[in-house]
């Protein structure tokens, strides 16, 4: 059974505005035994002087990693569960 979750966050920045559009689903196998899941992360900026090198990223304080500011990227093999994301420039 796929079980989806999205969550949108706007966050103001100078000059412009970005949009995270994060979706998650995972599944569960008959016996009710749950399988990793994947995470879908969406950036999309809007406004003037927008940052070239767009945003880092950070899935549970691991190494961060950079996404454009209109970009998408979609993480696999994430464990079932709560999750931190922190987004800095």
């Amino acid at each position: 059974m796929i079980r989806p979750s999205v969550r949108m966050l706007l966050l103001g920045a100078s000059g412009g505005l970005l949009i995270l559009a994060g979706q998650s689903c995972g599944s569960t196998e008959p016996q009710g035994r749950f399988e990793a899941g994947q995470i879908s992360l969406t950036a999309t900026t809007t406004g003037f002087d927008l940052d070239p090198d767009g945003y880092l990223i950070s899935v549970d304080g691991q190494d961060p990693f950079r996404v454009a500011a209109n970009a998408a990227v979609v993480l696999n093999s994430v464990t079932i569960g709560g999750h931190t994301i922190r987004i800095s420039d």
